[in-house]
């Protein structure tokens, strides 16, 4: 769970900045949130994604 609060806290911070808008970071997000088991949180940043790659 710790896991899961840390990662809603990075989520945050670069949404907060312009890295969010970086497929990387979405990339990186989702997989965190996934590897996490947060499948809800997994789907939102999916679904909230500009464009979606092959990493996607």
């Amino acid at each position: 769970m710790a896991d899961v609060q840390l990662g809603e806290t990075i989520h945050s911070v670069v949404i907060r900045s312009e890295f969010g808008l970086l497929i990387y970071a979405q990339n990186s997000l989702l997989h965190l949130y996934a590897n996490c088991g947060d499948v809800a949180n997994a789907y939102k940043v999916f679904d909230k994604m500009l464009e979606k790659d092959f990493v996607a």
